[in-house]
């Protein structure tokens, strides 16, 4: 093992890199007879000048065997000092008390240090910023840690792929891998067909790829059949350096039954209908506007998956064409606790809102691209948050639950006649007009406001809306 491990520097192994085991080699009486001959034999030869070569030619064969066999020697007892120092250092080391910890609490320990020093997310690896740094501090130290291949099927990408990811696997055993080819924000644009015979044991897929075969090739990989540990996929492609027409749009996933979490960046697969995903983030951000899906295609894929807690649709959708007076059925997403949206166009992302009720929501995040709204347009996008937020306590005891009316809502606010300038975070009105809703819903609600630095022209300057709502006890009217 260690012999493999070499090529990794200061990779920390139980026994120095050159060599796992003592060298084969037979001390004798005869072997020093043979040493004691060709020294007395070279130094003769060196100190006696004779036109004869006779002697010089034996003085250097008895040398090479002598230098060679003593080499030998010198290596066995290198090899037992650094064994024998070691098995010193650990008795002295079981002297201190974290070595008396029970290695159940000592695993704890390292997983809690790994968690936090991970090496996938580094796009430069130094031992010592690492989890890795844990068996340099003893002998039994490392022990525990070759023995844990949770963390090792965890970490087996970040520490390097190819030859050095193949030395290392054994170490995992039969644990779920963490197939991570991203390393910090680089894109190494692995051939995703290399690691498909791992992809059964992935329990995290995390792929970066600026090719179509790459890219068609995992998504073919995720819609073929049911990856029984698949809990994580964050999938990305850079469309720059090609047409994402070349890609399929409307392709399925499998069935994984473990899938939690997806992330897809310029690529757009259907979700799994299992209703188990907990997350679910999606950014479309360099494609065309007709190429993307509809919001019916999107809001049909989140009717199947209602355990979402966190939903993240950014650039995602088409330019939405409803009628005003025909809106998308609201669909309930009961678990849903985060929201954020962001559209160029600002009526996609109120749209969306529109068409959900999203009672258990805990944060909305909405961006916008339009620095001039006013306070009154703002309080128009307000209406539609709160008209999928919250529902009012008088219609709570209703079977349909029907959400309240931006009319209702705005009943609340006392004047609509504000300030029509633009909107700047000392504005209270809205601060204002949500002071209140804390006894009438029963919710406290925080904004926040944003304003990204740039002009109204500027591609990158957006408002951003953030609303917290925190329940709280209140006082009913009888």
């Amino acid at each position: 093992m260690a012999k493999a491990l070499s090529s990794m520097p200061d990779f920390p192994s139980f026994l120095p890199l050159e060599s796992s085991t003592e060298p084969e080699l037979t001390m004798t009486s005869a072997e020093f007879e043979h040493i004691l001959q060709a020294d007395q034999m070279s130094k003769a030869a060196l100190e006696i000048c004779t036109p004869v070569d006779v002697t010089d030619s034996e003085a250097i064969i008895l040398l090479e065997h002598s230098v060679a066999w003593l080499e030998a020697a010198a290596q066995v007892h290198r090899h037992r000092l650094l064994r024998l120092s070691a098995r010193r250092n650990e008795r002295a080391n079981l002297c201190i008390p974290v070595a008396r910890l029970p290695v159940e609490i000592m695993r704890l320990v390292f997983q809690y240090d790994a968690d936090q020093h991970y090496a996938y997310d580094r796009t430069f690896i130094d031992v010592d910023d690492i989890w890795l740094r844990l068996s340099r501090v003893c002998r039994a130290w490392r022990r525990i840690l070759f023995d844990m291949p949770t963390l090792w099927a965890n970490d087996l990408y970040g520490l390097g792929e190819g030859q050095a990811a193949d030395v290392l696997l054994p170490l995992a055993r039969e644990q779920p891998l963490n197939i991570d080819l991203v390393h910090g924000d680089s894109i190494s644009n692995l051939c995703i067909d290399n690691y498909r015979h791992l992809l059964p044991r992935a329990w995290r897929i995390n792929y970066a790829t600026f090719t179509p075969e790459d890219a068609l090739s995992l998504m073919n990989l995720l819609s073929e059949g049911p990856l029984p540990c698949l809990e994580t996929v964050v999938f990305s492609v850079s469309t720059r350096s090609f047409s994402y027409k070349k890609l399929p749009h409307k392709l399925t996933m499998a069935e994984h039954p473990q899938l939690r979490h997806l992330t897809l960046g310029n690529i757009y697969m259907r979700p799994p209908a299992l209703g188990m995903l907990h997350s679910l983030d999606i950014n479309l951000y360099e494609w065309e506007e007709k190429q993307k899906p509809s919001i019916e295609t999107v809001m049909d894929a989140l009717s199947l998956n209602k355990s979402l807690r966190k939903l993240f649709l950014h650039y995602t959708l088409s330019r939405v064409k409803l009628h005003p007076n025909s809106p998308l059925p609201r669909l309930a997403l009961p678990c849903l606790e985060v929201l954020s949206l962001q559209h160029r166009d600002s009526k996609t992302s109120q749209a969306l809102l529109d068409s959900m009720q999203v009672e258990g929501l805990k944060e909305i995040i909405l961006h916008e691209f339009d620095l001039t709204k006013s306070v009154d347009d703002a309080l128009r996008v307000f209406e539609i948050i709160l008209s999928a937020w919250i529902v009012p306590p008088q219609q709570e005891q209703t079977a349909s639950r029907s959400v309240c009316t931006g009319e209702s809502l705005m009943a609340l606010f006392p004047s609509r006649a504000v300030d029509p300038g633009i909107l700047r975070d000392e504005d209270f009105a809205i601060r204002l007009w949500l002071h209140n809703l804390a006894q009438k819903f029963g919710a406290r609600i925080s904004f926040k406001f944003r304003e990204v630095e740039g002009g109204p022209n500027d591609w990158n300057s957006f408002i951003s809306y953030t609303f917290k709502r925190r329940l709280v006890e209140v006082e009913r009217e009888v």
